[in-house]
């Protein structure tokens, strides 16, 4: 199997599993039932795939971000609906709350992002920095790309169609679903694709500030990762909605610094990012411990959790020592 066929294969499988798996939203025996594990490769695995080769083709820095935007808005405002539907089983004191014109934003907020970076940014990079050879190149040929998309656009149809069907025959009296919101929910995904399409050619990475060591990087990622996770806390009832936006806003301003100052840094390096990856990966590690002792409360069975934390560990070791040594070769090659 060719490198480009491999990094293809790792990719689909990847990205629905640190987005939904390792976070707890789907555990592992809900994901690979059938019906879940085609929906989620198509959905996910699919969206990444084409995310990724237009970030090659269009040669994308930070405005990856509104790429991964742009997925998230799909799979949760088109497929599932879950900005609109207070019922969504995952929005618990974010359920009919901070809601304008019909939509809940501080959770619209959060599963953008979330998705950004866990359906998008963190799978992308992992097989990028895996496979450095064909980090900057297409992966697919532009035939397969448009069957790709069109298998992508099909399954995600589908999967709006059932949810419109589904949700129009539960009888809730708080919500009716909506064409209007899916239509609109795609408009707004096309235009964050533009927007990382109009910036393709900007770059960040300053050298104001001195460049940290990867352990303070990780750890300052981590921090980050946890506050914006935790956002239900400061939530729902009767909370003013602007503290949880002040929260998402400061967590998203130490985000772009953390981009800008650290990771995208002139003198930084892989062992930079590697170590920072490591430090987002332990989080959802952690994550696989609560939920297999559903300390985090779920409506689907958690069993196998613990198990695929440890297979996850094994294979993020494998991977983390890959790109050290090839950060190795690249230090020795630049010093000769």
């Amino acid at each position: 199997m060719s490198t480009k066929n491999k990094a293809i294969l790792v990719l689909i499988l990847l990205a629905p599993i640190t987005a939904e798996v390792m976070s707890g939203s789907t555990p592992v025996l809900s994901f690979i039932k059938p019906t879940t594990f085609i929906m989620m490769i198509c959905s996910y695995g699919l969206g990444a795939l084409l995310i990724r080769d237009l970030a090659a083709k269009w040669q994308l820095q930070w405005s990856l971000f509104f790429l991964g935007c742009a997925l998230g808005i799909v799979i949760e405002g088109v497929e599932v609906q879950s900005f609109f539907n207070p019922n969504w089983e995952d929005l618990n004191k974010l359920s009919n709350y901070a809601v304008w014109l019909g939509v809940q934003w501080v959770w619209t907020i959060k599963l953008i992002t979330f998705h950004a970076f866990f359906s998008v940014i963190l799978p992308i990079t992992l097989v990028n920095k895996f496979w450095p050879e064909i980090a900057s190149k297409e992966l697919l040929t532009p035939r397969i790309r448009r069957v790709v998309f069109l298998i992508f656009v099909t399954i995600v149809s589908a999967i709006s169609y059932f949810f419109f069907k589904m949700l129009a025959s539960a009888g809730y009296q708080n919500y009716t679903p909506s064409l209007t919101r899916i239509v609109a929910s795609l408009a707004v995904a096309l235009l964050f694709v533009y927007i990382g399409y109009r910036l393709r050619n900007s770059r960040i990475g300053s050298s104001e500030v001195l460049l940290w060591k990867p352990f303070k990087i990780g750890f300052m990622a981590f921090l980050l990762m946890f506050i914006f996770l935790l956002i239900d806390l400061v939530s729902g009832g009767n909370t003013p909605v602007i503290i949880p936006l002040g929260v998402l806003f400061a967590a998203f301003y130490g985000t772009y610094w953390l981009f800008d100052h650290q990771i995208y840094h002139p003198d930084s390096d892989n062992r930079h990012l590697s170590v920072t990856i490591a430090w987002v990966m332990g989080f959802w590690l952690f994550n696989t411990v609560f939920s297999e002792f559903n300390i985090i409360p779920n409506a689907d069975s958690t069993q196998g959790m613990l198990l695929t934390g440890l297979i996850f560990i094994i294979i993020f070791v494998f991977w983390y020592k890959r790109v050290a040594r090839i950060n190795k070769r690249e230090v020795i090659n630049n010093c000769d």
